[in-house]
């Protein structure tokens, strides 16, 4: 418990929020023809249109950054149950650049990108739509771009009940309520790690079915183990015993050469290992109580 006070000292909460308009709008005449057509009440059915295309647009490309960004952001740190993503104190620095760096790129595509592609983007949509572009309002470069935002919060993270707060209140109350509270968060940031054990899992799952459908052990799908478990490494900010045995247990599967798996012996041995790999990671989630 001492243990995850100390790490918590140097841990903030960060949460990336997003705003993109959708790239589907409901069509109301076209859904009110549909259902009157199948004699089907107007909540039956819906008629839904892409007016905007995405592809090979600034669309698309607003969407990809803001995606990105957000994934970037997320990779640097473990997630909190209660939405948010626990930081150490050593990546502030890399989470700001990663967030200013997107937000650069959202508006050099906003106000540059889109407004020189837009008469194309409007010309195509009407082209795409047919006759169901009478009946679809299309908003302006300006108004659309608008549409596309970014922002980036950082609050303190989770923090025991304690202190001056609790004066006054009856001493027997006021110990219940910090242990129930010092619980609480402790268990929270543990439950953090399961994130990455979870991938872990489904990498090595990913590859026991690879071989088992006798298909070849490729470089790509051993560097994701070796990747897995190398971001197991690095997120264990709490050096929990359970997860350092899924490493352990990993380290065989990702020292794997692909070009000693020949015979079905070979490939067996590899399902063997990611078997066992797998069940140790299942437990360590149990023993977490994750």
């Amino acid at each position: 418990m001492d243990n995850i006070d100390m790490k918590m000292k140097g841990i903030i909460k960060c949460t990336f929020t997003a705003s993109c308009p959708a790239a589907t709008v409901l069509h109301r005449k076209a859904t009110d023809q549909v259902c009157s057509a199948n004699d089907a009440s107007s909540e039956a059915a819906w008629v839904k249109v892409a007016p905007i295309p995405r592809k090979g647009t600034a669309f698309g490309a607003m969407t990809s950054v803001i995606n990105s960004t957000g994934t970037k952001i997320r990779d640097m740190g473990l997630p909190c149950r209660t939405g948010g993503t626990y930081i150490q104190t050593k990546d502030f620095e890399e989470v700001v650049r990663l967030f200013d760096e997107g937000m650069a790129e959202l508006d050099q595509l906003r106000k540059v990108d889109l407004p020189q592609q837009w008469d194309g983007i409007v010309d195509a949509a009407t082209k795409n739509l047919g006759e169901l572009a009478k009946d679809i309002s299309i908003p302006t470069a300006q108004e659309f771009g608008e549409k596309f935002g970014m922002d980036i919060i950082f609050e303190h993270s989770p923090q025991n009940i304690d202190g001056t707060i609790m004066e006054g209140v009856a001493t027997e109350v006021a110990a219940r309520v910090r242990a129930a509270s010092k619980k609480a968060v402790n268990d929270m940031f543990v439950a953090s790690h399961v994130a990455p054990v979870q991938d872990a899992i489904t990498v090595l799952t990913k590859t026991m079915k690879q071989l088992a459908e006798g298909k070849r052990l490729g470089q790509r799908t051993i560097d994701k183990v070796k990747s897995a478990m190398d971001m197991l490494k690095d997120k264990n900010w709490l050096d929990l015993p359970e997860i350092d045995s899924v490493i352990k247990a990993m380290a065989p599967v990702a020292s794997t050469n692909r070009v000693d798996i020949v015979t079905e012996g070979d490939k067996k041995k590899v399902i063997a290992k990611c078997q066992h790999a797998t069940k140790v990671a299942l437990t360590a989630k149990a023993d977490l109580g994750l």
